[in-house]
């Protein structure tokens, strides 16, 4: 924690520097029409009427999403969330350098996956700011990905590692830069300190009332909420998130979206065509956590498990199409992939405060991730063998 504390304070002096010197923003709030003429690709502006509107719920911890009007143009726009501590957490984990800078910049336009069109990516290491100038996917004929399109989806997952396999792994050889992406969506060199946040976290959570596993698995009979608290706390014990971590970051490696959940995915009415946004937890690792990331998320316990064969198929098809290979051990990575996505919800549980929407999010989410690794055969056993292999 007390390189966590160091990257604050620098961040919080850097900013503070910043604006002193009167280093302007990467954008003005609201936008104006100038601003967008000179600085957004493809767009004019300057005869148009802009107008600009905040979008609450679509705005969270990791952004602040508003959605602006150019005369016929319908855009969205992105920026830092309001909150100090959500902006310092996403400075050290680079989480607006690998959207901006990495993603956009240089890899949506080689990845073969259907992405917003981006009219501008602006990222101040400095100050921390950014923004990002989109396709507003509603305007543009898009709506919400419907579990019966699941299996879409999951191709185009397939698709999108089986491009990048393993072009990230050798230093001498490396056929794209890797720049901001870390190894893992939840940083591999901060995971020591990472695993001491989410045994504090699961310590919270477990005692809290309205995240009790047994009453959300309840439909899954006596023994899960007791099985799946017992995983959690496997994987709080010393070594072991950060030993699982180390497990998915091992070659051969990909690219991962890292939050690849229906939430952050659209389809396009006219073409079928799944649409993916929200890429500021891109990075480097085993494919198997996104695809377990979403296949546990997709749906609800008993739909998910109808859907599981059928998920597994779209994706090592989809990684076919690209010409990759079926990882060797993908169920056991699968289990891995869920575990740690598991821990994910639960430090997310224990900060989220009281915001009834955000509790909602955590409580499906940990009732899905935990019925899924239970589904998939992950075991108490087989935490500590890894931890102490």
């Amino acid at each position: 924690m007390v390189l966590l504390y160091i990257r604050r304070r620098l961040t919080h002096a850097l900013q503070t520097l910043a604006r002193h010197l009167g280093a302007p923003p990467a954008s003005p709030t609201p936008l104006t029409s100038e601003w967008i003429s000179t600085r957004c690709e493809g767009l004019d502006a300057s005869a148009a009427v802009v107008v600009e509107i905040a979008l609450d719920e679509e705005s969270g911890e990791n952004g602040a999403v508003a959605r602006v009007a150019l005369g016929g143009e319908r855009l969205v726009v992105k920026r830092p969330p309001a909150s100090p501590a959500a902006r310092a957490v996403a400075a050290i984990q680079q989480w607006y350098a690998r959207e901006a800078v990495h993603w956009y910049a240089a890899l949506a336009p080689i990845a073969g996956v259907r992405c917003p069109r981006c009219h501008c990516a602006r990222y101040d290491a400095l100050t921390g700011e950014y923004v990002l100038v989109l396709e507003d996917l509603r305007a543009a004929g898009c709506r919400p990905l419907a579990v019966a399109e699941a299996t879409a989806a999951a191709t185009t997952l397939g698709r999108l590692h089986g491009r990048f396999a393993d072009v990230f792994d050798d230093d001498a050889r490396r056929e794209i830069v890797r720049g901001p992406l870390p190894i893992m969506p939840i940083t591999l060199a901060l995971a020591i300190p990472i695993e001491k946040f989410f045994r504090d976290c699961w310590k919270a959570v477990r005692g809290e009332r309205r995240y009790a596993l047994a009453e959300l698995l309840a439909d899954r009979g006596e023994a899960a909420g007791p099985a799946a608290i017992g995983l959690l706390d496997a994987l709080a014990a010393p070594g072991a998130y950060a030993s699982m971590t180390e497990a998915l970051a091992a070659p051969p490696r990909t690219l991962l979206h890292g939050d690849f959940r229906p939430e952050n995915m659209m389809v396009e009415d006219a073409t079928g065509e799944v649409v993916v946004y929200d890429w500021q937890f891109a990075s480097v690792g085993n494919g198997a956590y996104d695809l377990a990331y979403f296949s546990a998320l997709v749906a609800d316990p008993d739909d998910r498990r109808r859907l599981d064969p059928e998920l597994r198929r779209a994706y090592v098809s989809g990684l076919a199409g690209s010409g990759a290979p079926v990882p060797r051990d993908l169920e056991r990575d699968l289990r891995y992939g869920c575990l740690l996505a598991l821990a994910s919800f639960v430090m997310g549980a224990a900060v989220a405060g009281d915001d009834a929407a955000s509790v909602e999010t955590h409580r499906r989410g940990l009732r899905r991730l935990a019925a899924a690794a239970l589904d998939w055969g992950a075991a108490v056993s087989d935490l500590f063998c890894h931890c102490y292999r």
